[in-house]
C-alpha cells in the first residue's frame, strides 16, 4: 500500500482510499502529465530555465582531485586556514 500527498490552496483535510490498481495508476499518470505540461509551459515562457547538464568534463577534473584524499575535510580546511593566515 502506497501513499500520495497532495497540497492544495484550500484549508481542507481529507483522506481518500483507492483500492483499484488501475484507477490509482490512472490518477498518478494524470498528475505526472499535468506536472510535465506545467514545466514545459514554464520553460517555453522563459519563467524557468532547465539545467543543460549536472556536470561537465571540467567538473570531473576538479572533483577528481578531491575524490581519493586520505585527509579528512577538517584537516584540509585547517591547512587552508593556516595558509591563508601566512599570506595575510
Amino acid at each position: 500500500m502506497g501513499q500520495l500527498v497532495l497540497e492544495i490552496p484550500q484549508n481542507v483535510n481529507r483522506t481518500f482510499r483507492i483500492e483499484s490498481e488501475e484507477r490509482a495508476a490512472a490518477i498518478l499518470e494524470q498528475l505526472e502529465n499535468d506536472r510535465e505540461d506545467k514545466i514545459k509551459r514554464a520553460v517555453a515562457s522563459g519563467a524557468i530555465q532547465l539545467p543543460t547538464s549536472k556536470f561537465s568534463d571540467e567538473d570531473d577534473e576538479v572533483l577528481g582531485i578531491w575524490a581519493d584524499r586520505t585527509e579528512s575535510g577538517e584537516e584540509i580546511a585547517r591547512k587552508i586556514r593556516e595558509t591563508n593566515r601566512k599570506v595575510t
